[in-house]
């Protein structure tokens, strides 16, 4: 039970937070990269009443509109590369 939040990147979690807010990573989107979220079965959050549950909604965006940007933030993978090596 809970709200979580993450960052996901293909199949890989790269930062998650669970009942407290978590890193602002919105920089990474835009306006149109707000989608709807597909409901599991048997999820508890969803009401009986059919009405739209809260937190229904997500942003998702590609990789290869992603990476220009996480470039102009100074994301590169050469500053990976340093902070991997330190």
């Amino acid at each position: 039970m809970g709200t979580e939040i993450d960052l996901t990147v293909g199949s890989v979690m790269v930062d998650w937070s669970k009942n407290r807010r978590g890193r602002d990573q919105c920089m990474l989107f835009q306006v149109q990269d707000r989608t709807r979220s597909e409901i599991k079965d048997g999820d508890d959050d969803q009401p009986a009443n059919g009405e739209e549950r809260p937190g229904a909604w997500r942003l998702d965006r590609s990789l290869r509109i992603t990476v220009p940007r996480l470039d102009l933030l100074g994301f590169t993978l050469e500053t990976a590369r340093v902070d991997d090596e330190s």
